[in-house]
């Protein structure tokens, strides 16, 4: 599901959140940060010099920015950056189904449009594609800009808005990729954690180019299906679950207990029907997809009642 295993450098989180740190063009990748590496015999790692994992600038925004979720006539603007999850709408279109039943008014942002409804959907892509340098690898990044990722240039020029809620669904593919390269020798265990802190190098940038009431939802990825042939996905069963279990862990430690700071984790707690709820190893069925948007409209719903 990814063209490439990428080993990209880590950025620690603490530049990353002030905006002290920038990767431009021309940089070659580095191995993981040594706190990372376990002490493990060391095994190939593919380099891949002319793709680079920035930060966005720290330029003040120029438009106007919006104020929290209006409480009055409850207008969400809503931006979803997700993998095959959310291109072609399959999250979105229960979502929209789930909130017209509300009073509120919900509007959608992306470049991209299935069944009427806007989003940064790619099937195969993970966050280390969002926040890749190289246009010739990820031609259709919507945040590339001058060489830069730069998600102000993004709202203010491309979607000339900005979102109140973002909902940031990816990890599937992180986790398949991640899970092959152990298999083959390309990766360490410690790309697990790696994957996780570039999801939270971009779910930084999103959340540094939008105003604090802007809020920052993120989607926690699903397991696969128990009863789908894991082969189907180029994955064994076991490993993939070990891959699995250690990721969420450490999704939580970077993600949870972050409200302050308007981010929020969703699905932590999804009850997921692993034996009939999903097409394949890893894409749920309309069933599957339904629950997923319904714990995402009650979340909503949560902010909006504060």
């Amino acid at each position: 599901m990814i063209k490439k295993l990428i080993l990209l450098s880590l950025v620690p989180m603490t530049l990353m959140l002030q905006g002290a740190f920038v990767m431009k063009k021309g940089q070659t990748l580095e191995k993981i940060d040594a706190e990372h590496i376990e002490s493990e015999k060391p095994t190939p790692i593919i380099e891949v010099p002319s793709t680079q994992m920035p930060t966005p600038t720290n330029t003040k925004p120029t438009v106007q920015e919006p104020t929290a979720v209006n409480i009055q006539t409850k207008n969400i603007n809503i931006l979803t950056i997700g993998d095959s999850f959310t291109d072609g709408s399959d999250i979105l279109i229960p979502l929209k189904a789930a909130l017209d039943k509300t009073t509120l008014q919900d509007t959608y942002l992306g470049t991209r449009s299935d069944a009427g409804i806007a989003h940064e959907g790619r099937a195969g892509w993970t966050a280390d594609a969002y926040m890749n340098l190289n246009p010739k690898w990820y031609p259709d990044s919507p945040f590339l800009h001058n060489g830069q990722i730069d998600f102000k240039y993004y709202f203010d020029h491309i979607l000339k808005a900005k979102p109140n809620i973002v909902i940031i669904q990816l990890g599937v593919n992180d986790m398949l990729s991640a899970t092959k390269g152990i298999a083959k020798g390309y990766y360490k265990n410690s790309i697990i954690q790696a994957k996780v802190d570039h999801l939270a190098l971009l779910a930084g940038g999103v959340r540094k180019a939008l105003p604090l009431s802007s809020k920052i939802l993120m989607l926690m990825p699903t397991p696969p299906s128990s009863t789908n042939p894991s082969s189907s996905s180029g994955v064994n069963h076991q490993e993939y679950m070990r891959v699995y279990e250690q990721y969420r862990q450490y999704y939580l430690s970077k993600f949870k207990n972050r409200e302050k700071e308007g981010i929020l984790v969703i699905g932590e707690n999804l009850n997921m029907d692993t034996q009939n709820g999903f097409i394949d190893y890893v894409h749920p069925n309309k069933e599957g997809y339904t629950k997923i948007a319904e714990a995402i409209k009650d979340k909503i719903l949560s902010i909006v009642a504060q």
